[in-house]
């Protein structure tokens, strides 16, 4: 007599009985569902991809803004930089929905302490950092100068962190106590019983 199998995780039941939630003892997916597990940060070589592909679309903004600024007196320069400060202050309100390069499937910012989707507030504050250089990026030179290279500097910063931290949390993340996971892949489904 072949011993019986769990429908959810294909698990050997061994004359036990379900439990009242539908998994029997010792199915990984019972362990899985009473015990939260935390979720592991984003893996450097994902952050470094969608930070690569998120700053050439960013800068690709400004060279345009940069060619067409002679041609318009300075104006369309001034507006990109605006619409990339204002890009770099959404990019991750709503789940990361206002973002130039979609977060690979599964990837997050939540709040370090309760695991929980980060709050709109948290988000914003993510981002506050880069978006006050920006800011003074966008002002004329010499100030803009300055703003640039506080914007480079932040840059290098958060890329140090990022490289060097276990968690991976930039400067904006300590800041609004905010780390980006990578949630586990579900469970693959049990294969198919055949009748007979």
């Amino acid at each position: 007599m072949r011993p019986a199998r769990c429908d959810r995780c294909g698990a050997t039941l061994d004359g036990v009985v379900d439990c009242p939630r539908g998994f029997p003892p010792g199915c990984g997916l019972r362990e899985a569902a009473l015990e939260p597990v935390a979720a592991p940060v984003q893996p450097l070589s994902e952050r470094a991809r969608g930070a690569a592909l998120e700053g050439a679309a960013l800068v690709g903004l400004e060279v345009i803004g940069l060619l067409t600024s002679p041609v318009t007196l300075g104006v369309a320069g001034m507006i990109t930089s605006l619409l990339a400060m204002a890009y770099a202050a959404a990019r991750d309100l709503d789940g990361g929905r206002y973002r130039i390069v979609a977060r690979p499937a599964g990837s997050r910012v939540v709040d370090v302490e309760t695991g929980q989707d980060a709050t709109g507030a948290q988000a914003f504050r993510r981002n506050l950092p880069l978006v006050l250089a920006w800011s003074l990026a966008v002002l004329p030179d010499p100030v803009g100068l300055l703003g640039w290279m506080a914007v480079g500097f932040l840059l290098a910063v958060d890329a140090a962190l990022v490289w060097t931290r276990p968690d991976r949390r930039r400067l904006g993340d300590l800041w609004a106590g905010t780390v980006v996971v990578q949630d586990p892949a579900p469970p693959a489904p049990p294969p198919l019983r055949s009748k007979g």
